[in-house]
């Protein structure tokens, strides 16, 4: 039996040790064989523009997300199809629901040469006009003796709660969703988050995609495209791709990915497949219905849900004062709005803030909080994709909810207005006013979070709205008002 056969073999019977069904692993693997091999064929010349995928978890969705963005080029009666950084049938899509296969690799503790490999089954369904998700994933963990372990988990979100269940440690979380947020992250799981996140597998030169065979599935025939990129100094292991695509509707039947973890490693090793793809189709609102059994262990209640997944969640501390970011948005223009608030860890977080905002007026300089975000600077998920653009902070509004005062700045770019890179993200610029010294320090990462024209209201309005105890928004925070107060900023920042 050759390496190749073993190699099956193996992962078959790994994949039969976990709970999930047979059938995902052993149909995955039968795929890999069942390819009839013309002479190759350089692939249509459209580009991807991809960034490093942060979230295996949604592998799934995430391919999915780059096989569903297609372009026609020929306007014949038989269209051409081929894969394209515009997010074509993607954009329209009302449900998505996928399967795939994730193979984690350690060291063999008992073959010290070997790496040992974990079958992970993932699948989820999206539902966007219902702003709907249930996924099943897996999680690293530890256990109370210290051992590392990896479990099945399952996720529920919907406008209201976010529901975790973790089945190694059987313990069960709720937490609070922002109706805003939300919109975020559904548009993000059907476009650009997905679409822009794996960059190892594929990359912006069409010339390595080769056609490699053809395949019937379910009576539909789906040109199968590959490629192989080789490692060089300082990249990322090598990686090959095999992508199945319809040349007349522009559907995805799969794409699997091998890697090597070494230069020398002689055989390609799995590392993630997607088998199922179904775009558009009535998913049981059953699915969107999650329980954990009675025995598990209840972090919280509906009632006592963790903020979570609601605005505000997450703090950034550094020395004596603290940072958080609720929410953030770029605007068309290249001009990013946050809102965030803060506090000094010895000093009663209940302590009014008000007086810092009296009489501050938009365009001003921002409030002197204990922590400051005053600017921001671009941080693009690839080196060298772009120049490093810095942004001037500067007062917009402010709310107050349950106590917090929320500072809503503008941050502006000098010079010409900012070019938006898709999947780019910012790192915050803090500065400190407290009682002793503390030196300026670089923040955490935000995403981008891009809106678009007519989408101004829904996100700021709404996030502003909901980051306020009375739901109400000054009135000087308006789509045109604020392009018009970034130009007005840019101007002085300029003089």
């Amino acid at each position: 039996m050759n390496a190749e056969n073993n190699l099956e073999k193996s992962l078959k019977n790994l994949g039969r040790t976990i709970a999930s069904d047979d059938s995902v692993v052993d149909n995955v693997m039968s795929r890999v064989e069942a390819i009839r091999t013309p002479e190759s064929t350089k692939i249509l010349s459209r580009r991807f523009i991809m960034n490093r995928f942060t979230k295996l978890a949604a592998a799934a969705a995430i391919i999915v997300a780059v096989a569903l963005s297609v372009t026609i080029f020929d306007k014949s009666v038989t269209p051409t199809y081929a894969i394209t950084d515009v997010p074509g049938l993607l954009k329209t899509a009302e449900t998505l629901h996928t399967q795939a296969t994730v193979w984690l690799y350690t060291d063999d503790e008992q073959e010290q040469e070997f790496m040992k490999p974990t079958v992970v089954p993932l699948e989820s369904w999206l539902d966007v006009p219902n702003m709907r998700e249930r996924f099943l994933s897996y999680e690293p963990y530890r256990e109370a003796n210290g051992d590392k372990r990896c479990t099945r988990t399952e996720g529920l979100r919907n406008g209201e709660y976010a529901i975790d269940i973790r089945h190694g440690p059987r313990d069960v979380r709720y937490n609070k969703v922002s109706l805003v947020k939300r919109r975020l992250q559904m548009r993000a799981a059907m476009q650009d988050e997905y679409l822009n996140s794996i960059s190892e597998e594929i990359s912006s030169d069409p010339d390595r995609y080769f056609k490699v065979g053809q395949e019937d599935i379910k009576g539909a025939m789906f040109d199968i495209w590959e490629r192989e990129d080789a490692a060089g100094d300082n990249q990322p292991p090598p990686k090959k791709v095999r992508c199945w695509l319809s040349p007349t509707t522009g559907e995805l039947a799969r794409i699997y990915v091998w890697g090597k973890n070494t230069l020398g490693e002689q055989n390609w090793r799995p590392e993630y497949f997607v088998e199922k793809i179904e775009r558009d189709i009535d998913i049981p609102d059953s699915i969107f219905e999650l329980t954990a059994p009675e025995d598990y262990r209840y972090e919280n209640t509906k009632e006592t849900a963790f903020v979570g997944e609601g605005l505000g969640a997450g703090w950034f501390t550094m020395g004596q004062a603290r940072v958080s970011v609720a929410i953030n948005f770029t605007l068309d223009d290249g001009t990013v709005i946050v809102a965030w608030h803060s506090d000094h860890l010895q000093m009663d977080p209940s302590q009014e803030q008000d007086y810092l905002f009296q009489g501050l007026k938009p365009g001003d300089e921002l409030p002197r909080l204990p922590m400051v975000i005053y600017g921001l600077k671009s941080a693009h998920p690839e080196p060298d994709s772009a120049p490093e653009r810095l942004y001037v902070g500067r007062h917009l509004g402010f709310t107050k909810k349950a106590g917090w005062y929320y500072e809503w700045a503008l941050y502006v770019s000098e010079g010409q207005s900012a070019k938006i890179t898709d999947g780019g993200w910012y790192r915050m610029l803090c500065r400190f006013n407290l009682p002793t010294e503390q030196h300026p320090e670089v923040g955490n990462p935000i995403p981008q979070n891009r809106i678009y024209l007519g989408e101004f209201d829904m996100f700021v309005r709404s996030a502003m709205a909901e980051l306020s105890d009375d739901g109400k928004v000054p009135e000087n925070v308006t789509y045109e008002g604020v392009l018009q107060l970034a130009e007005e900023i840019r101007a002085s920042l300029s003089e």
